[in-house]
């Protein structure tokens, strides 16, 4: 691990991702201005002094705390009150940053001969301060997920009878028994009624809300953990102009070390918080997930036969694996790596099919759960939604004014989506200053997990406005927001903030605009600019990871969201009831959903995301394919198209395709998904075969197709009637791209299942280019259409067999480890 040195002043330099900037335990002498990028607070519990000599191990053991972003400053606690620091910080992005050492003097006389760090010293303090009070709400929200199936679990559990408990029982120190018989003694004394054995419906709290179960911190206000309201004069004080703080500030000079002194004492109470929270947080996570835990006990129960027992399983997967992204983000803890029986509850992701006759005794099936009922008394937190947005994002006054203006003209529109010429002009207006909103607000929130319903429920959702929708639509999105917004088994799908996030972070680049442009090549051809042609650019980029978004935002989101609407002129960013053609709820297709329709065609493809990569090893290079799976990307706004928008990451082979898909999608779902890997799979092929993509011999699937298209009238394996049918499609049909992606539908969605509807020659390029998994091949091999075609399949896959095999046993002579690529491959060939 890369150690920063605070000893050296610097001056605007670059910091490498993975960097630490401080050690726990470390007393701060230097100023560390975090200009640009993201870090974070890690804190190693039961720490001392000797955990510091190993860096790498005391950040592994460490869990996330808090979260530092650009335009702040790192270990300001340590300079607040002179003791060890009680967090390491690490960089989670590629950072810059200015380092000043204070070579013994105290702080507050440094920052008094130094009044623009003076005052940029105090606005990161109120910028931290922000920031831990959006971390502890979403760390609230983890707790309370936690702690609710926890209770689940105790309540619904078939453990025989409950009896009347001894004591009062500690949800953080109890066994499962003791703490039920507490939970049925309280649901006794209130006069509630106990849920039947495994009822997936106390999933949804109401029990443990009127048993008030999670007033520990459920009720815990702002204004009771710090003053708040001195905290908001302060705040409005730091936002003046720099000339008249600093006037005041010279004139009275203990008024600036007051203000230092009492920002940092509230930072200092938020992180004992937040630290506090997360020690909770991390022990209901052992209680419920590690080996011989309640989760791991109820997993051995194999209650098969019991139809409410495998509903149960199914809502307990579902209702834990929300928590396991909220895990990473806020924790930078992986459950399913820290415990392994949460992997196991990936093997209950399927809704259970109901029996023909119910077990006397079962619970409906989730009924409550399955229908999305929603509490009409949620909705109250939607009123004022806009002012709220503005509010967050504290734009100015003619900004606001402006964009307030705009929405109030588009709500008065008869027909939201009017071809009028000022309609059109209306729409343009708002979209610009819709898309700035979001830029702000997005990287305001970046140090957050993103789940803050304000912005959060713009970013995700693109409701800015809540009578732009009516009350069912409106529930709608209020229970598609507490589910999984991000999603990475089978496949990563995720809503647009959390893709933004992987930009930011420097996990992805950004992607090309639609000339084609990458970011790295608008860096390049920047920095040949002379100073007049960068001072007269509209745009301009730096390569930091604010500016990657922007990029992401203004020169791909703002026009790819027209696209996927279909209608560039009609095209509205935010949610409106006169866009959507149909039910919301059917309309909506979150993560998961997205994520199982590809997994569709995953299944039935096998080979769809595999591609060639050289594996260099100590016995030389080899070529192996290897499986990228891609990034589907959901915007938060209403549209009848879908598109794979780039097959590759510039030229590297490994790298995630990208697929761009309206949240609230029109068409029917299944077939659209089909059709943008249809185009990933053509476009791939073209990549991988370069200038050779139209030879039937070195250009693969690409070039078999097209020389199929284009020599059909002259192939001797094709009947009268088969050319005459070719001849129709390729006149209804207007590329060789478009007849692929048909094609790609009707083979894996008819073919597949045994339907016949490709000629030989189209059979023989899919069969050989886009095979089935092998246990299909076998049974269509018993047929004598297909056992031909599988014998010639099977000769060339012995080759690359043999190959991978000799190349194994070399390794395993030498006594060398084999790469995992290779037994990957094997794997791949073998299926």
């Amino acid at each position: 691990m890369q150690v920063f040195d605070l000893t050296q002043p610097v001056q605007k330099a670059r910091v490498a991702k993975g960097t630490l900037l401080f050690t726990q335990g470390d007393r701060v002498t230097s100023v560390l201005v975090l200009h640009s990028g993201m870090a974070e607070m890690m804190s190693r519990e039961n720490f001392d002094s000797s955990m510091a000599a190993d860096p790498e191990t005391l950040i592994a053991d460490s869990v996330r705390v808090g979260l530092v972003k650009g335009q702040s400053v790192c270990g300001i606690l340590g300079l607040h009150n002179d003791e060890p620091l009680s967090q390491s910080i690490v960089t989670v992005s590629e950072c810059i940053v200015t380092n000043t050492p204070l070579e013994g003097q105290l702080i507050v006389q440094t920052l008094q001969k130094n009044m623009l760090l003076n005052l940029q010293v105090l606005r990161a303090l109120v910028q931290r301060i922000e920031s831990s009070l959006f971390l502890f709400n979403n760390y609230k929200y983890l707790w309370h997920k936690l702690a609710s199936i926890q209770d689940s679990i105790a309540m619904a559990a078939d453990l025989g009878e409950a009896s009347e408990p001894d004591s009062i029982p500690d949800r953080y120190q109890t066994g499962m028994e003791e703490y039920r018989n507490y939970l049925y003694y309280q649901l006794d004394q209130s006069g509630g009624t106990a849920p039947q054995a495994w009822d997936p419906n106390v999933f949804l709290g109401r029990i443990q809300q009127d048993l008030d179960l999670y007033i520990q911190y459920d009720q815990l206000r702002v204004e009771k953990m710090f003053d708040y309201s001195q905290y908001l004069f302060v705040k409005r004080l730091l936002r003046k102009p720099d000339k008249l703080v600093a006037a005041i500030f010279h004139q009275d000079e203990p008024t600036n070390f007051y203000i230092f002194q009492f920002l940092g004492s509230s930072l200092e109470v938020l992180m004992r918080y937040n630290i506090g929270i997360v020690k909770h947080i991390n022990r209901l996570g052992e209680i419920l997930y590690a080996e011989g835990g309640w989760v791991d006990r109820l997993l051995r129960l194999g209650l098969e036969s019991i139809y409410g027992y495998r509903v149960f399983r199914h809502f307990l997967w579902k209702f834990s694996w929300r928590c396991h992204r909220d895990a990473i983000k806020l924790l930078h803890r992986d459950f399913t790596e820290v415990f392994p029986v949460f992997k196991s509850l990936l093997d209950y992701r399927a809704v259970p099919e109901a029996p023909q006759e119910e077990p006397v005794g079962s619970p409906a099936a989730g009924e409550n759960l399955f229908s999305g009922e929603v509490n009409g008394d949620r909705l109250a937190k939607y009123r004022n939604l806009t002012e709220r947005i503005l509010d967050f994002s504290e734009m100015s006054r003619e900004f606001r004014g402006e964009i307030l203006s705009l929405l109030e003209e588009i709500k008065e529109l008869p027909d939201i989506q009017s071809a009028a010429k000022e309609h059109i002009e209306l729409r343009e207006r708002f979209t610009r200053r819709y898309w700035e909103l979001y830029e702000v607000c997005f990287l305001k929130m970046i140090d957050t997990d993103l789940k803050s319903f304000i912005p959060g429920i713009m970013l995700h959702f693109g409701l800015i406005d809540e009578t732009m929708v009516s009350a069912e639509e409106l529930s709608v999105i209020d229970a598609a927001y507490s589910r999984l917004l991000y999603v990475d088994q089978p496949i990563p799908a995720m809503t647009l903030p959390y893709f933004l996030e992987k930009i930011y972070t420097g996990e992805i680049n950004p992607s090309i605009n639609e000339m084609g442009e990458s970011f790295r090549e608008v860096i390049k051809r920047q920095e040949k600019m002379t100073k007049k042609e960068r001072e007269a650019a509209v745009l301009f980029y730096d390569d930091r990871p604010e500016d990657k978004v922007r990029y992401e935002l203004r020169q791909v989101g703002s026009e790819l969201a027209k696209m996927l609407h279909g209608s560039k002129r009609k095209a509205l960013p935010v949610l409106h009831s006169g866009q959507l053609i149909g039910n919301l709820d059917r309309l909506l297709l979150d993560p998961e959903t997205c994520a199982e329709h590809a997994m569709k065609f995953k299944n039935r493809d096998f080979s769809l995301f595999y591609r060639e990569v050289i594996s260099k090893h100590q016995h030389g290079t080899d070529l192996v394919k290897q499986e990228v799976l891609p990034n589907f990307v959901l915007y938060p706004v209403a549209g009848s198209r879908m598109m794979m928008w780039q097959e590759l990451d510039g030229t590297k082979k490994n790298s995630q395709a990208r697929f761009m898909l309206p949240l609230y999608f029109m068409e029917n779902p299944e077939e659209a998904i089909g059709t943008v890997l249809g185009q990933f799979r053509w476009e791939l092929s073209r990549s991988v075969a370069g200038a050779n993509w139209m030879d039937p011999v070195e250009g693969g699937l690409s070039g078999a197709y097209y020389d199929y298209i284009q020599y059909f009238k002259k192939n001797p394996n094709l009947s009268t009637a088969h050319k005459e049918k070719l001849r129709e499609f390729i006149k209804k049909t207007r590329s060789d791209r478009e007849r692929f992606c048909a094609d790609y539908l009707t083979w894996t969605l008819y073919e597949y299942e045994g339907k016949l509807r490709f000629n030989t020659v189209a059979r023989d390029i899919f069969y050989r280019f886009v095979p089935f998994p092998l246990e299909m091949r076998q049974q269509m091999a018993q047929k004598p259409l297909y056992s031909d075609l599988e014998a010639k399949y099977e000769n060339r896959i012995r080759k690359d067999l043999l190959k991978v095999e000799s190349r194994i046993k070399k390794f395993e002579k030498a006594g060398d480890p084999v790469p995992e690529e290779f037994q990957a491959y094997l794997d791949f060939l073998n299926s």
